[in-house]
């Protein structure tokens, strides 16, 4: 599945991939452009993708952000993850199991020096990863990240293809389009950062390595609940760093959350007394030590957890677990009746538009009214503890 906005790199992406369309074992390829609203331009943008893959007979679709908070925040970063929400969701319609998009190399580079900027140093230089986990069973991968915006455009150019532009990339209020603009007048040299890019992408891959290794030595067994458990000692004998890791990607696969607590908060936890008992929440986890173990489950919190829409009969709820065999419906945590223990409370609950409970997680005892009907819901704590390791 192809993620194109109708700027150049993504309508180059498009035309390769309908060029290289009679040479791939599998022909099939969907478009999909995510029109987020933010512009007035966006729709006419969509619709002329629209019109290009009616000239290359590949089916395409639009899809809308639906914002529902105001201009304030980082809208940036909300938009960012709901396009690839949305684009997940769509991928799990068509039985996609990839989304490819058409970051490259220039992209690259401006990651690179933009967080190096900030203070990054070693394996956090290294870049977007060519392919990452996005979902279940979809992962989201970036070909051109080896080449230059300049030989896409040559080849939109040959081929007489017309693309967008879109003026976020020129508005001066953004730090990667300041950056942009000293690079093209030669303000900011970018010689030598292929170079370090590959040397950060060795690095990291070395460290995901030993993550990966300390996470399968490490004695996590994960539960039909979402919650992970760990044997204390192992945790122990680690090095502060791997601890660290381990625990921070326990706390973010067990909490649905997208990125890992903050490094400092994370350090108090990770290098505790694994002795005797203790209770912490953090990132939307909340840790319990006691016999020699620590258990991370979800925590319901003051806002509790937001609902999921189901699509195609699936729902990915709280990025915890794959619910499968479902009707149209939504799925909010069982919290949201007032109901459960603090395990309980986070687990899904399949309800009508009105509002009522349709079926339950298997591990939600019933009650007094509620639905006789099971769930069948896999967790994905594990799958996400271990993503792109």
């Amino acid at each position: 599945m192809l993620a194109v906005s109708g700027g150049a790199d993504s309508t180059a992406l498009l035309h390769l991939a309908a060029m290289a369309r009679a040479h791939l074992a599998d022909p099939a390829i969907h478009v999909v452009t995510v029109d987020h609203g933010l512009r007035a331009e966006s729709a006419d943008e969509a619709r002329s993708v629209e019109r290009l893959c009616r000239s290359y007979g590949l089916p395409h679709r639009t899809l809308r952000w639906h914002h529902r908070g105001g201009r304030s925040g980082n809208l940036s970063a909300a938009a960012r993850e709901a396009r690839y929400d949305l684009l997940g969701r769509f991928a799990w319609t068509v039985r996609a199991g990839a989304v490819v998009t058409g970051h490259q190399l220039d992209d690259q580079i401006e990651t690179y020096l933009l967080a190096r900027a900030r203070g990054a140093e070693g394996r956090a230089l290294a870049g977007m990863r060519p392919v990452r986990a996005l979902r279940p069973g979809v992962v989201l991968a970036r070909p051109f990240l080896g080449i230059a915006g300049t030989r896409l455009r040559a080849t939109l150019s040959q081929a007489g293809i017309a693309w967008c532009e879109d003026p976020t990339n020129r508005n001066m209020h953004y730090a990667r389009a300041r950056l942009r603009a000293a690079l093209k007048d030669g303000t900011v040299d970018a010689e030598e950062v292929p170079g370090a890019l590959e040397k950060a992408g060795r690095e990291r891959v070395a460290y995901d390595r030993a993550v990966g290794s300390a996470i399968r030595s490490a004695g996590i067994t994960v539960d039909e609940s979402g919650s992970i458990d760990i044997v204390a000692e192992t945790m122990s004998v680690l090095e502060p760093e791997l601890r660290r890791a381990v625990i921070g990607r326990a706390i973010t696969a067990a909490g649905g959350g997208l990125y890992p607590p903050q490094s400092d908060k994370l350090a108090r936890l990770a290098d505790r007394s694994y002795a005797g008992k203790g209770y912490a929440t953090l990132g939307g986890a909340r840790l319990q030590w006691r016999d020699g173990r620590v258990a991370i489950g979800r925590e319901y919190g003051r806002e509790g957890i937001g609902p999921t829409e189901a699509t195609e009969g699936r729902a990915w709820f709280d990025r915890r677990f794959v619910v499968s065999g479902l009707d149209a419906g939504t799925m909010v945590a069982l919290g949201a009746f007032a109901r459960g223990n603090a395990t309980e409370r986070c687990l899904p609950v399949l309800v009508s538009p009105t509002g009522e409970a349709l079926a339950r997680h298997p591990a939600i005892r019933l009650w007094r009214g509620g639905p006789s009907n099971v769930l069948y819901a896999r967790e994905s704590v594990g799958w996400r503890l271990m993503a792109d390791l």
